[in-house]
């Protein structure tokens, strides 16, 4: 898939073709993701086998054992790729609609949770 113009999902979340490439060609660490800045792969459809991906997810794992007690890191894993999957399912599908129907959804998600905020409001001044 060709990111658009207005791709919600630009180079600040993720990975341009040409930093993919050059990863996949010499699979060093200083080409691949940074923990400062992870990055995945989600525009395309195979997220698994995304040589960057799994990168990701060594970094991941070993930044996660680093930090916490728990230890079953084949648990850790596949939390890891349910979330990739599911990031990558929502890009896809966002990605599917037109500029207007994402302006469209936008407002009227603005104006639930400002109904919802005014209710709140109200429920603490009985």
């Amino acid at each position: 898939m060709d990111r658009q113009k207005d791709d919600p999902m630009d180079s600040r979340f993720t990975p341009k073709r040409k930093t993919l490439a050059r990863y996949a060609a010499s699979r060093r660490p200083e080409d691949g993701p940074q923990i400062q800045k992870l990055k995945l792969d989600v525009a395309n459809g195979s997220y698994k086998t995304s040589l960057w991906n799994q990168r990701v997810k060594v970094i991941f794992v070993d930044n996660f054992l680093e930090r916490t007690e728990y230890r079953d890191v084949k648990m850790i894993e596949k939390s890891f790729w349910n979330h990739v999957k599911a990031l990558g399912m929502n890009y896809n599908r966002h990605r599917k609609k037109s500029k207007s129907q994402r302006k469209a959804e936008l407002e009227a998600r603005k104006k639930r949770n400002s109904k919802q905020r005014k209710r709140h409001v109200w429920s603490f001044n009985i």
